[in-house]
């Protein structure tokens, strides 16, 4: 038998009491990890309702010629000019960063945005003479309701568009972490950009920041690293040739323009740029609130160096809303919190959303980095739609005609969706405020933080009192007597919804959101 000795025995005592305490200190919290991308300035843009659309039609258009170009080219001429005059279109060639589509008619170019231009065509011809028309012609001028700044092209109305091509392809000014969390931070390299060096954190208090070489990767290619570009110049009826490559940030390189295309190409082939292209990570552990400036540098295979800063801000909370509200309680997602409007639901159950009180404070606060812009109750209202023996239903706009089948009709319904000419323009075609005129339910009113609000008392779930009366006018029944009918129904909700609708502005990413929040309460009819 081993015998152990006193201080053998100590010894041995000691280090089995570091064995069983070593485990413990293990257990401590493990920091979140996740990962996010370094954007591109041109890669974030206001949120879809943000953005309005004015949607205008435009009479029919018919050319007849001896030739079909000459029909083609005239009916298109017409619309184009139309569209010119209307702000839809221009003979102006817009920044190269802009999305638009063009079309060259007669020698004149026109530039538009195809994503919201609309039309159909038609041809025919009796082997003497072609037609061309071209119907359901609508074009789109759009306006940004946050900052008033309006564009025939869709790109130009976000808030930090810029037409600088260099400084929209930057990466994004700032980012935010959240504290107590380790993110990898994805950079995205193109144009023989393949490797970053010199990675620091201005305050290592705050976050500290080094390559993670765990993530990415790298694309090797013998592809041709510069590009050709053709450019038909419809005044001389030339075509020149521009070569370039795009790198990972800044401006697209131009290494020349050429009257010939075989010069053009024996500048590519004379050029040594690469289309090699990596993925590379940077960690970021962010471990207090406050602010760091992210550097690193890019390089290339040829051995350029770019330097890249970013604003690092390190927060409490990454989400946009610290405080929705009303009547004293939460509209957020945190259910675990009592006070919150849906505090001990669970999946599956009904009736979520659902306030005992009709009126009650509204309180709406932001996290840090983002600003409040605008607060909207929205309210569904009810319209009694009458419909007789012909006219126009105010609801869907149709045209109806009863007179074939009836000698009297009349039917009498409520409903909570609406035409409205929201932008006061004379039609039902626009998007305004995210809301199609067509389909119009809640009405909002701007109101402020921590004032009062009364919510909805309509009801859109069940349905309301309906009525139908009409009088044939040729059916009869076995004893000759003309056919009579009426019919009415009743109908209750049980629920009405009031819509909170809140646009802030991101301080991050410059640009502006909307979020809505509803709120339900008990309606008896």
């Amino acid at each position: 038998m081993v015998k152990i000795s006193k201080i053998g025995a100590v010894a041995l005592a000691m280090a089995l009491s570091v064995t069983f305490l070593t485990p413990t200190t293990a257990l401590a919290a493990k920091k979140v990890e996740d990962s996010m991308t370094l954007q591109k300035v041109s890669d974030y843009y206001d949120d879809a309702a943000i953005i309005d659309k004015d949607v205008k039609s435009f009479a029919d258009i018919t050319e007849t010629a001896a030739t079909y170009g000459a029909a083609r080219d005239a009916a298109y001429k017409k619309m184009f000019d139309a569209f010119v005059a209307n702000g839809i279109a221009t003979t102006t060639k817009p920044a190269d960063n802009v999305y638009c589509d063009d079309r060259t008619i007669s020698g004149t170019t026109y530039y538009y945005d195809d994503s919201d231009t609309t039309w159909s065509y038609d041809d025919d011809d009796d082997g003497t003479v072609y037609t061309v028309k071209l119907a359901n012609i609508r074009g789109t001028v759009y306006k940004n309701s946050a900052t008033g700044k309006t564009s025939m092209f869709r790109s130009e109305v976000d808030s930090n568009y810029t037409a600088d091509e260099a400084a929209a392809n930057q990466f994004q000014s700032a980012i935010m972490l959240k504290k107590g969390e380790i993110t990898y931070l994805r950079i995205p390299l193109e144009g023989g950009d393949t490797a970053i060096s010199k990675v620091k954190s201005s305050k290592k208090s705050v976050v500290t920041a080094k390559a993670y070489n765990k993530l990415g990767g790298e694309t090797v290619t013998n592809a041709d690293g510069v590009h050709i570009e053709p450019k038909y110049d419809a005044a001389t009826d030339k075509t020149t040739y521009t070569v370039w490559y795009q790198p990972t940030v800044g401006a697209r390189v131009v290494v020349g323009t050429y009257e010939k295309y075989d010069d053009a190409e024996a500048a590519v082939k004379a050029s040594t740029q690469s289309a090699n292209s990596a993925t590379r990570y940077i960690a970021l552990d962010a471990k207090k609130v406050g602010k760091s400036k992210l550097s690193f540098s890019i390089v290339n295979k040829n051995g350029t160096v770019t330097p890249v800063k970013v604003n690092v801000y390190v927060v409490e909370k990454v989400a946009v809303f610290k405080q929705v509200t009303f009547a004293g309680k939460s509209l957020l997602d945190d259910y675990s919190k009592t006070n919150n409007i849906n505090y001990g639901k669970v999946r599956g159950e009904d009736y979520w959303n659902l306030s005992t009180k009709k009126s009650g404070k509204l309180v709406v606060k932001t996290n840090k980095n983002f600003q409040v812009k605008k607060i909207e109750i929205g309210k569904l209202y009810k319209e009694t739609i009458t419909e007789g023996m012909s006219g126009t239903n105010p609801q869907t706009g149709e045209q109806y005609d009863h007179s074939n089948t009836y000698s009297a009709y009349n039917r009498t319904s409520s409903v909570t969706e609406h035409r409205v000419d929201l932008n006061g323009d004379g039609d039902f075609d626009d998007i305004i405020g995210g809301i199609s005129e067509s389909e119009v339910t809640y009405k909002f009113t701007p109101v402020k933080s921590g004032k009062k609000i009364t919510l909805s008392t309509v009801g859109n779930d069940g349905g309301f009192d309906s009525s139908l009366n009409w009088t044939s006018k040729d059916g009869k029944n076995t004893k000759g007597e003309i056919l009579t009918g009426s019919s009415s129904y009743k109908n209750r909700n049980y629920f009405a919804t009031t819509v909170i609708r809140v646009t802030y502005f991101d301080k991050i990413s410059k640009t502006y959101g909307q979020e809505d929040f509803f709120v339900k309460c008990a309606v008896k009819k």
